[in-house]
């Protein structure tokens, strides 16, 4: 019944908001469309730069590994003696 609900509210939500931007007039929608495009860019910004770090932390991680990885194996070699 919840999700009914939630469903019900975020088309009356919609709606609202589509009525809201239908009230407004050229200029004002204008506004709108840049304030939206800025905000737009720094989260496309934002996200890149998670983006690279996330790559660069993986990069690391997996280096470590290999190096677990080759010790492991030398050590093994070692005892198999």
């Amino acid at each position: 019944m919840y999700l009914a609900e939630l469903i019900l509210s975020l088309r009356h939500l919609r709606c609202s908001i589509f009525m809201y931007y239908l009230s407004l007039g050229v200029e004002e929608l204008c506004t709108t469309v840049e304030l939206l495009r800025d905000q737009l860019n720094v989260c496309c910004e934002a996200l890149v730069k998670a983006l690279k770090r996330r790559d660069i932390l993986i990069a690391r991680r997996d280096a470590k590994c290999n190096m677990i990885t080759a010790l492991l194996h030398a050590y093994s070699m070692k005892r198999s003696k």
